[in-house]
């Protein structure tokens, strides 16, 4: 074996013109495998590690309000951040705030998206490194946002800040939905300015989400949507969106009350009750309803109905808590019948659902075990006419079944709050089929590449092999076997192939080295998405390009075979006559 390898080096730097001419073409060839695999796996590092993370989150949990849209809301439950920050590989759970707004300046307005940012959070080194690079600021600092002598404080992209013909320390008008549904208008003052690192970055305006919240109309307990960064998204992105899944079953919903009739008044339990269609048509089969009845009733226990006087067609005044300023929350509900709850269940109103989830939103919790307890014992009779805590949405396996989700949300298909756990696999899925294309774009010309370099790869050979037919008869004649003559014309290739491709790689990294250290135009730039503060991003891997390495050398071997057995099967007589 080391005869044969010292004569394939030997026969390597004896035809020099024709190994540098075979290698040069090897060693492009690596050096474009290596840098277009690097390039692309730097692509897939930026879309998954800084724009889904800011985007859609690697994993999220979405919450609506009664199929209202901007209401953004889940009151009451901040408990569940907590239960989800529990589960493994989460590195970081972030209560997110995003509400298309329009923005009104001096000079124009335009549409942007009002963004509460979470700064409570204690970030590590690299952490806060990122977010830096995230948001190099222009003027004033992202902690200028818990700055608390100006109102409201806010910062934006510099290029949409040119646009309104605001400067820091100028106050901007926003209107925008709240998370009660009421329009709202209020003046926030830029405090900073920074340029946007890609094109999804100009839209946005940031303030603080406690300050966010206040101006949503939300409190500390209410839980907005949720975006979850998880160590290695590509692995762990769906398994965890599947625990979130489980984890977020809904219980049935019951909320205290007191009905009020006849200046009498008592406190209660009440359960919801769905009214579409399908749901009264099996309800008159369990409970004496009134025929026609529509809008805000309720259902009264007799106990109930016959201490308060109430009767079916009265009208009753439901208190289902206080407001903000102290009032009572009161609403007017027909009594459209009486029932006998079973045990357990003694003393439960049913209200129609609409209206009991309607009135639940103006609340921060929900009552504990014991209302729990009732609305329980009374679904062995009404079966699944009750209304859940939230309806929980299946899990969508694509961006076309968000969309589908997203439609019958704001038809209100549901009248209780909606919960939808998802991926960037669907949230982000037409991000990630950028990176997709750009994989198989790579892919194809790499082989579109290499079948060039492997056909001169095979033709150089032959022409090796019809040079040296002589030289093979008269080692054929000193005793060598047709199968080391094979060997000997395969280790030349795979040691040229080996010097080529380690060549092509270290090319490959100092072109890395001197594209990473160009800075493009980020503003109008539609490519913006792929760089980092300006600068192409590669990475490459170890593991990667060492197989990309024996690729190279795996090919060039497996072209050089057929040659190399034409070789081999000369026999030493008729080699030694050849002449050219």
């Amino acid at each position: 074996m080391k005869t044969l390898l010292f004569f394939a080096y030997r026969n390597i730097l004896r035809q020099k013109r024709r190994a540098v001419l075979l290698g040069t073409a090897m060693a492009l060839g690596t050096c474009f495998l290596v840098l277009a695999s690097s390039f692309v796996a730097g692509i897939s590092q930026t879309l998954f590690d800084r724009v889904m993370t800011y985007v859609a989150g690697h994993t999220s949990v979405l919450v609506g309000d009664r199929g209202y849209l901007y209401r953004t809301a889940l009151r009451g439950r901040a408990d569940l951040k907590e239960r989800i920050e529990k589960l493994p590989n989460v590195k970081r759970v972030s209560e997110t705030i995003g509400i298309v707004c329009r923005l009104v300046g001096p000079q124009k307005g335009d549409n942007g998206i009002f963004i509460g940012i979470d700064l409570t959070q204690k970030l590590s080194p690299a952490e806060l490194q990122e977010t830096q690079d995230n948001f190099p600021m222009v003027t004033g600092s992202f902690l200028d946002l818990k700055r608390t002598d100006v109102d409201n404080p806010a910062i934006l992209a510099k290029p949409k800040a040119d646009y309104l013909g605001v400067k820091a320390g100028d106050q901007l008008a926003v209107r925008y939905q709240d998370s009660r549904g009421r329009r709202q208008v209020t003046h926030l003052t830029v405090v900073g300015l920074f340029r946007p690192t890609n094109s999804f970055m100009e839209a946005p305006l940031f303030v603080s989400m406690d300050r966010a919240k206040i101006l949503m109309d939300m409190d500390s307990l209410d839980l907005p949507y949720l975006y979850l960064t998880l160590k290695n998204p590509k692995v762990n992105a769906v398994p965890t969106a599947d625990a979130i899944q489980k984890l977020l079953k809904p219980r049935l919903a019951a909320l205290p009350i007191s009905v009020v009739f006849g200046g009498k008044s008592q406190a209660v339990i009440c359960a919801g009750l769905k009214s579409d269609s399908v749901s009264r048509v099996r309800l008159g089969k369990v409970l004496p309803l009134a025929k026609e009845w529509k809008g805000n009733v309720v259902d009264l226990p007799n106990s109930l109905a016959t201490t308060l006087g109430a009767k079916p067609g009265d009208t009753v005044s439901v208190v289902s808590g206080r407001s903000k300023a102290g009032d009572s929350i009161v609403d007017r509900a027909v009594v459209a019948g009486t029932w006998n709850p079973p045990a357990g269940a003694e003393g439960l109103v049913l209200w129609e659902e609409d209206a009991f989830q309607g009135a639940r939103s103006f609340r921060s919790r929900l009552p504990g075990d014991t209302g729990a307890a009732l609305v329980q014992a009374a679904s062995g009779v009404l079966d699944s006419l009750l209304s859940p805590e939230w309806t929980l949405l299946p899990r969508a396996k694509s961006t076309d079944e968000v969309r589908d989700q997203m439609r019958l949300i704001g038809a209100r298909e549901w009248k209780s709050p909606v919960v939808a756990v998802r991926t960037m696999y669907e949230t982000g899925e037409q991000i990630l089929k950028l990176a997709d294309a750009l994989s198989l774009i790579t892919l194809v010309a790499v082989l579109i590449l290499f079948v060039v370099v492997l056909t001169g790869v095979v033709n150089t050979l032959r022409m090796t092999v019809r040079e040296r037919t002589r030289e093979i008869g008269t080692l054929r004649s000193l005793g060598m076997q047709a199968s080391q003559v094979r060997q000997l014309f395969l280790m030349e290739t795979g040691m040229l192939a080996l010097f080529a491709s380690l060549t092509g790689t270290v090319l490959a990294g100092l072109l890395m080295f001197g594209l990473s250290r160009l800075t493009f135009p980020l503003e109008g730039n539609p490519l913006s998405i792929l760089l980092v503060r300006g600068h192409l991003v590669f990475v490459p891997g170890m593991m990667s390009t060492l197989g990309e390495i024996l690729l190279v050398v795996g090919m060039a071997v497996i072209a050089a075979w057929g040659p190399s057995s034409q070789a081999s099967q000369l026999s030493p007589a008729n080699a030694l006559r050849h002449h050219e």
